[in-house]
């Protein structure tokens, strides 16, 4: 596993060892989660935080959550954007909206999303478009949790990350809150 600071560079350094997966340390400080489709490479997203201008069901649904207020996603959203969040947001917005076959290197995507999450349907449209391009994608979608806390059972997690990591091929994976 390449757990680099840059996984671009990382991934293409490994390219001849195929087959790569990149698990970002943490989705804020990497490109990698904003610029998944650009890794030739299986990537694993643990929650991961895509954040806009717009805003969408789940954002306005969660604004004023306990755990993960909107106006928290937004300062995280801005920092994350390095102080430069329009060529940021522009990117991500571009990987969303207008992603082409052609833009998509990725072999694999693994992600977990919790309902409780502001940031659900951003994951949700982002996994809706790679499999529109025929990406293999995991989506692992759990009922109720919160944002940046994990309240699951850890083996079960480890093992849901085991068995996407063996396997060739992603399919569509829906789990109950007491499963992972």
């Amino acid at each position: 596993m390449v757990t680099s600071s840059s996984p671009l560079r990382a991934t293409e350094q490994h390219q001849p060892l195929l087959p790569v997966f990149v698990v970002p340390e943490h989705q804020n400080r990497t490109n990698c989660a904003h610029h998944p489709t650009e890794l030739k490479a299986k990537v694993l997203l643990h929650q991961p935080a895509f954040g806009g201008v717009e805003r969408t069901s789940s954002e306005l649904r969660l604004m004023d959550d306990a755990h993960h207020p909107l106006y928290i996603s937004d300062a995280l959203w801005s920092l994350n954007c390095h102080f430069k969040p329009i060529e940021i947001m522009n990117s991500v917005i571009h990987s969303l909206l207008v992603l082409r076959k052609s833009d998509v290197r990725l072999d694999c995507l693994w992600q977990t999303v919790k309902e409780g999450d502001p940031m659900t349907d951003r994951s949700r449209e982002f996994v809706r478009k790679l499999k529109f391009l025929n990406v293999s994608v995991v989506h692992i979608f759990n009922p109720g949790g919160f944002h940046g806390l994990e309240m699951t059972d850890a083996l079960a997690l480890f093992e849901a990350v085991k068995n996407f990591i063996y396997s060739t091929r992603g399919v569509e994976v829906e789990v109950s809150r007491a499963s992972y």
